[in-house]
């Protein structure tokens, strides 16, 4: 063959060459650039779903504390009502033992009963008191204000009863009513059940 025919066809045999090796490498810098890209991607991911996880365990730990607060007030101001009822009725037992003593003659069983009425009093204050000062952690002060005021009410009408004084019974029913209502009103308010 003669070197006018050999000559272009090496530069045709180069320019092919040529051709692909460029279009090899070419594509080879796109899958190497693509790899950055995804290792790059992967790791933006793995930061973001940490982060989401962090956010969600703080979201879940804030839920959780707001709801174990909310349960420990709710028991608290469950108590307190029972505690403020069981008062309530000791006091209506010891008026009536009292009553029941004063217009009779003092026998062994009706002294037996008003011991009984003062031991289920002095009982109940003791229960509260308890229930009071758990009360007076965990809610405000109008729920704390209207178990105090009831509270005081029923204290010195039972002292008074105890004293012989009967009449104040009647005389603070009303009050010892509204004070009743007023500390379940509180209660219903901070438990939200009247919004």
């Amino acid at each position: 063959m003669e070197i006018y025919v050999i000559v272009p066809l090496l530069s045709l045999v180069g320019a092919g060459f040529g051709a692909y090796l460029g279009s090899y490498l070419k594509k080879k810098g796109e899958n190497l650039a693509t790899r950055e890209d995804v290792g790059e991607l992967v790791k933006q991911v793995a930061a973001v779903t940490q982060t989401t996880k962090e956010i969600e365990a703080k979201i879940s730990s804030e839920v959780w504390d707001r709801q174990r607060h909310w349960e420990m007030k709710r028991d608290a101001l469950f108590d307190a009502a029972r505690r403020l009822e069981a008062m309530h009725d000791a006091l209506t037992k010891l008026y009536a033992a009292q009553s029941v003593l004063k217009k009779s003659e003092p026998t062994p069983y009706l002294l037996e009963e008003v011991a009984k009425a003062v031991n289920v009093m002095r009982q109940a204050f003791g229960a509260f008191d308890a229930t009071e000062a758990v009360t007076a952690l965990v809610c405000g002060p109008e729920v704390r204000d209207a178990l105090r005021a009831a509270d005081q009410l029923i204290r010195g009408t039972a002292k008074e009863i105890f004293a012989g004084n009967l009449n104040v019974y009647e005389c603070h029913t009303p009050n010892l009513v509204k004070a009743l209502v007023q500390a379940s009103a509180a209660i219903r308010k901070e438990l939200g059940v009247d919004e």
